[in-house]
Order: C-alpha cells, then sequence, then structure tokens
C-alpha cells in the first residue's frame, strides 16, 4: 500500500492551534508490525521510532513523549524517540501524509488542541 494523502483544514474561528496524531494497527494486520510510522504536514515531518503490533494505538501530542498502548503491553509506554516537531498551525488548508517503513491496515486521525490553556488551582 503507498503512503495515505489527504487534505485537513483548521477553520477561522478555531483560530491557531497545536496539532497531534493517533494511529490504530488495525487487528487484520495479523502478526505484521507497523515500524517508524510518521506523519508530514504541508513537508514537516514528525517521525517516530516505535513499532506497532496488531490492535495497538500510538498518541503523539506536541510537546508530549509519544505513547504506545494495547497488548501485549501491561502499561502505556512512552517513546522518548522522535525526529521532528510540529508545535501549531494556523487557520488554512494543509495537506497531510501519513507512512511508515511499510504502511499496513491502520486509521491514521490528525487532532487538534486548542492554544489556550486553563489553570486549575486546588
Amino acid at each position: 500500500m503507498d503512503d495515505a494523502v489527504w487534505e485537513i483544514e483548521i477553520p477561522e474561528d478555531l483560530g491557531t492551534v497545536k496539532v497531534g496524531f493517533n494511529v490504530h494497527l488495525q487487528p487484520e494486520a495479523d502478526e505484521k508490525t507497523l515500524v517508524d510510522p510518521f506523519v508530514e504536514i504541508d513537508g514537516k515531518r514528525i517521525a517516530l521510532k516505535a513499532t506497532l503490533s496488531a490492535g495497538q494505538y500510538l498518541f503523539q501530542w506536541s510537546g508530549e513523549a509519544a505513547r504506545l498502548y494495547g497488548l501485549p503491553l501491561k502499561d502505556v509506554s512512552l517513546l522518548s524517540e522522535s525526529e521532528g516537531e510540529l508545535k501549531e498551525l494556523l487557520p488554512g488548508r494543509y495537506r497531510v501524509r501519513f507512512g511508515a517503513a511499510e504502511v499496513l491496515p491502520c486509521r491514521v486521525r490528525i487532532t487538534f488542541q486548542p492554544m489556550e490553556s486553563i489553570e486549575i488551582t486546588l
């Protein structure tokens, strides 16, 4: 399978957003693994040194360590190695490309997080 390519749009009323992505290697991948997944947005790449087994999930948020979930892991696995980072995107249309050493049946989601933060005091 070739790399997947699509477009995303950040509406003006949403404003500037932080960007992340999620990958879920589908169970039908059987014994295969997804190695070193990456996402490019307008040519800027976030590449992770990771290996996902069938059914596992990978979550990456801007400024945070990537997290790998799913059996046979007993706990969340934090991934420390990555290349590149997307901190924020302005409103507009962007071209997205997902790839890996070998692209297998998976779901990929680009996520947006508002720039605002609310301090909670206890």
